[in-house]
């Protein structure tokens, strides 16, 4: 009876990591969403075991009664001893870690559908004396139902909200980046006008430097001068004149240099004229040249031919003629 209560126990063993490993297996293959059934069970079920063992460990080391309530149910299953009440309180732990992930994985179900208006409860806290010999087949077959609809149903439906939320967040960073440009934009074309502001600056103190120096000097001409003011203004009103004067001096110059230049410009229009009169005296001068030659040819070859009807016409010299003709015309254009 020992060893069947024991076979019995692997096969739930066995039947149990067999429903984690589909458990995975469904949570791989869905997307990032179902991720959390995980985490919820990972976060609250762990917790939620180690609790029930610290305190089913705590009860039996504290209070043998509760001990006893506990392994009650599973007396006549095991026999007497340390080893067989290890069994039982691992027994007890692998229904409570069932129960929980049943509990998880319907609250799950129950969240997912829309139109669904059960609550889940939380399960109550297992006593001992609770557990009966059946339980263990009724919660494997509801694990098995519940693994059975959430992979009937699909992927979370929170995946169209998150993918709303990338989406969302996307954009946001596209715009983030097109606002960061623009200011880079923006905080390079101030980083250039204050570079130009700066050498304006830079100008502008140089020049205020040389007015200062030039006011401290004439402060000390001032200061050191013996010269009273009237010699002061005298002297300055004769400094204006001799600029006046010169002023008018080079006024003078520049509208005799401005005379001349007219003049120039005057001589260069009518030698440019001239030699255009030249270009077309020369060019009528060609055409004549070149008419006369041709009438002097023409009649260099008219008087050639009347010789050539004069001369006897011989039959040699028929024969001879063309060749000499032809030496002939040559000898002429020599």
């Amino acid at each position: 009876q020992i060893r069947n209560q024991q076979q019995d126990l692997e096969d739930l063993r066995q039947t149990n990591s067999q429903l984690q490993a589909k458990l995975d297996v469904l949570l791989r293959r869905s997307p990032n969403g179902n991720s959390s059934l995980l985490d919820e069970i990972e976060m609250s079920a762990p917790s939620s075991m180690e609790e029930d063992a610290v305190r089913l460990q705590g009860n039996i080391a504290d209070e043998d009664i509760e001990c006893d309530d506990l392994v009650l149910p599973f007396a006549g299953l095991f026999p007497e001893g340390e080893e067989n009440q290890k069994m039982t309180l691992e027994v007890i732990d692998i229904y409570l870690q069932l129960r929980r992930l049943c509990f998880e994985l319907r609250r799950r179900k129950d969240s997912m559908s829309v139109d669904s208006g059960i609550s889940s409860t939380t399960p109550e806290e297992l006593q001992a004396h609770q557990v009966r010999v059946g339980m263990f087949s009724n919660l494997l077959q509801e694990f098995k139902s519940l693994i059975e609809d959430l992979l009937a149903q699909g992927p979370d439906p929170c995946l169209t909200c998150q993918s709303v939320a990338l989406a969302m967040d996307s954009q946001n960073l596209e715009r983030l980046k097109k606002e960061l440009q623009e200011k880079t934009i923006s905080l390079k074309e101030k980083s250039e006008e204050l570079i130009q502001l700066n050498t304006k600056a830079s100008i502008q103190e140089t020049e205020l430097a040389a007015l200062r120096e030039e006011r401290d000097h004439l402060r000390q001409d001032v200061d050191s001068s013996k010269w009273a003011k009237d010699e002061i203004v005298k002297k300055a009103w004769t400094m204006r004149d001799q600029a006046v004067a010169r002023k008018n001096n080079v006024e003078i110059v520049l509208a005799k240099t401005r005379i001349e230049l007219m003049h120039i410009n005057s001589q260069l229009m009518e030698a440019v004229q001239q030699k255009v009169e030249l270009s077309q005296q020369l060019d009528q001068w060609q055409l004549d040249m070149q008419a006369l030659l041709d009438e002097q040819m023409k009649k260099k070859l008219k008087t050639y031919e009347e010789k050539e009807e004069r001369r006897p016409s011989r039959q040699g010299q028929s024969l001879k003629r063309p060749a000499n003709s032809k030496g002939k015309l040559f000898k002429l254009f020599r």
